[in-house]
């Protein structure tokens, strides 16, 4: 009878124990209240990215053009690419390989010159719009935004032209906003928190799941 009961209480403390819910990720340089702290916790809830390590996330860590493939291919559920490289400096096999490959073939990037695509060269914010607007096109198939968005901004004139129009479209659903009231700085550089709360703002609001799709 005793090794009954001994069983049974066994079972059932292993039960009580599976029943627990996971711990909730948490970052120690995060802070509590943050202007990105949801955006951070969303887009590691979706499978978008993850921390660095060392229960960190990198929040003000520079982001490189391989990262922000990356998140992208993650939203759209991790396709495989169809083909083979397009890059001299992008082989299969890398971390960040299928996303850039998938994200060529789909338009959404065009490498550098060169036939190069600088997987792990920091990107700059107007590359980094740039890339975020291909995107858009590709998921809803036509997007559009005024041509006047960029009004005010003292440094408008500095965004190449291959990226005003993703900078218009950014601008004018508030996916980006600027550094400063006046300014844009096309030429800077971007960080991982900034990414993900541009994500969030552009998608948080969506009640389909991942992969995100359209709504009709």
């Amino acid at each position: 009878m005793k090794k009954i009961l001994a069983m049974l209480l066994t079972v059932l403390l292993t039960l009580s124990l599976l029943a627990l819910p996971a711990a909730a990720v948490s970052f120690s340089d995060v802070p509590a209240g943050c202007w990105y702290e949801e955006a951070v916790y969303w887009a590691v809830e979706n499978n978008i990215t993850a921390g660095v390590g060392n229960g960190k996330f990198g929040p003000n860590l520079e982001l490189t053009r391989g990262q922000v493939v990356t998140m992208i291919w993650s939203i759209q559920g991790k396709p495989n690419p169809s083909g083979s490289s397009p890059f001299s400096d992008v082989p299969t096999g890398l971390w960040y390989s299928n996303a850039v490959i998938w994200a060529a073939e789909k338009g959404i990037v065009a490498g550098l010159p060169g036939g190069v695509f600088k997987p792990n060269q920091n990107i700059t914010r107007q590359d980094l719009v740039a890339i975020l607007y291909r995107y858009a096109k590709f998921k809803y198939g036509s997007v559009s935004a005024p041509s006047n968005a960029l009004q005010g901004y003292s440094d408008a004139s500095k965004v190449a032209s291959y990226a005003r129009e993703g900078m218009c479209w950014a601008v004018a659903n508030r996916i980006v906003s600027g550094t400063s009231a006046t300014t844009l700085s096309p030429l800077g550089t971007a960080s991982r928190c900034q990414l993900v709360q541009m994500l969030y703002s552009w998608l948080k609001d969506d009640d389909w799941t991942l992969p995100f799709i359209p709504k009709p």
